[in-house]
Parts: C-alpha cells; structure tokens; sequence
C-alpha cells in the first residue's frame, strides 16, 4: 500500500473512532433522577396538641351523618374516611378537605346510597364505626384513627375503652373520640379527647367510663371554657356522672336524600372531655 493510501486509511479510521465516540455521548441516556425516599407512615403518633378536632354528629332522621372539622393546623390538605357498620356489612365515605377553608368545616354523609335518578336507600342497624385523617408533616404521613358509636342504651366503642350508660335520654346521639381538642388547654393529657353528639339540645345524662391508665382527672369543655369534673378511679379505669345540656352551632349542610338542598341544622354537642394526668 502506498505511503498516500496509509495516510487516507489512517484518517478513515480516525474519523470512525472520532464519530463513535460522538455517537455514544449524544445518544447516552439520561441517568434517572434518584426518587424521594417514600413517607414513612405512623398512626396514632401525632402529639394530641397538634391533632385536628374532628367530630360526627346524628341527625334526627338517621338517614345521615354530620361531620365537623376545626383546628386543622398549617396543612394544605387532609383526607377524612368514615367507616361504619351496618349490620355485618361495612360501610362509609371519603373526603379531601384543601386548606384554609371556612372553619368550622361541616359535610354531610349519607347513611346509604342514592341513585342517578335520585331514589335513595338507607342503611338500618348502625352500631359502630371509625374516623381515619390523614395528613402530611415534613417527612411523615400521620393517620389518626378514632372509634365512635350510636348511643342505644349502654354503649361502647368497639375497644371497649370508653362506654357509655345513660339514664332518661332517648335522643339520637353518638360517643366517640375527637381527635384533638377545642380552643387552648393548659392541663397535661393523658389520652385522646372525647365527647358526645346529639340531635337534641336536651340534657343528656348518664354514666361515662373510659380506659386510661396515665389518667387521674377529666377537664369538660361547655363551649367558652374547660373546667375539671369529679371522677371516681379505679385501677385504670375513670368514670364520671354527667348531667349536662349540650351547647350548639348553627351551620348548613347539604342533604343528598333530597336531591342536593341545603339545610340550616343545629349541632349539638357535649365536650370534649380531655383526659388529664
């Protein structure tokens, strides 16, 4: 081969090379962004004092529930489920509140279903349910779970931690946990808030008892102020005799057994009472 061939050769193959290279680094892929590391998710685990006030309330035909949200904290949003039982079969609703909205935050959950042309069903022999929140902080996913159920004589949640006997009240109502609480509490707590809703502003009366061996005391929230009530303790158990007239807020809800109308309704409500130490 001639002395010029090599040279033409050797610039072919140096321009093969050159081009190779050319085509690797132009058509390399784009390396993955490394994905977050995935929430870590705790229940129950939020300190009381930051936890939203969330409250179910009867309503005087049964056919639905009221639920109240306040105090929710600095979130963009939460996510509400509420499960209930009915008979054997579980059931329940979702919804996903944005924040700030207008507080206290109401919404009504049908006990049923309704069709597209509007005819409804209603489910019959409620007892027992829960309230699941879910909400983001930093680097967490909290979710809150609650236990509630409908007053029918004696009564419990279905942990068996906080039960209700009451005397002379027939009215619809609910005892269940809250959460969180109302308003600003100075004492030390020892477990989760409760209360009980009616759809009646008359007394309600009766016997609590709630399961919680750090608690020696019960605060009682009237409305505009928190006040210790007497308890009688015995191991871990504390129980209190109530006597007392709920206080009220007024608010509209909308009645999907009605085809959507709206409704000014009154809330009832006794509590919370916050378990201290």
């Amino acid at each position: 081969m001639s002395k010029t061939n090599l040279i033409i050769a050797g610039v072919l193959v140096f321009t093969l090379i050159a081009g190779g290279f050319a085509f690797l680094k132009f058509n390399k892929k784009p390396q993955a962004d490394t994905p977050a590391p995935a929430k870590r998710q705790v229940i129950n685990a939020l300190p009381i004092s930051e936890r939203p006030f969330v409250a179910l309330f009867p309503h005087e035909s049964n056919k639905l529930i009221t639920l109240l949200l306040d105090k929710p904290g600095n979130l963009p949003e939460l996510t509400i489920d509420i499960e209930y039982l009915s008979g054997n079969a579980l059931k329940g609703g979702r919804t996903t509140i944005s924040l700030p909205t207008e507080l206290p935050h109401t919404q009504a959950f049908l006990l049923g279903s309704c069709s597209s042309g509007g005819k409804c069903s209603f489910d019959r022999d409620i007892t027992t349910g829960t309230i699941k929140t879910k909400l983001e902080k930093s680097d967490e996913i909290h979710v809150l779970k609650s236990n509630y159920v409908f007053v029918d004589g004696p009564s419990a949640t279905t942990d068996q931690k906080l039960r209700f006997e009451p005397t002379k009240y027939s009215e619809n109502a609910i005892l269940g946990y809250s959460h969180g609480y109302l308003e600003t509490f100075d004492g030390e707590i020892a477990s989760e808030p409760f209360l009980i809703t009616s759809s009646s502003p008359k007394a309600v009366s009766g016997v609590i008892t709630i399961i919680s061996g750090d608690a020696n005391g019960i605060s009682y929230y009237d409305g505009s102020s928190y006040a210790p009530l007497t308890v009688e303790k015995e191991n871990n158990e504390i129980s209190i005799e109530i006597n007392l007239k709920p206080w009220s807020r007024e608010v509209t809800i909308i009645r999907d057994d009605l085809k959507g109308a709206t409704e000014d309704t009154t809330l009832y409500l006794l509590g919370p009472f916050i378990p201290t130490k």
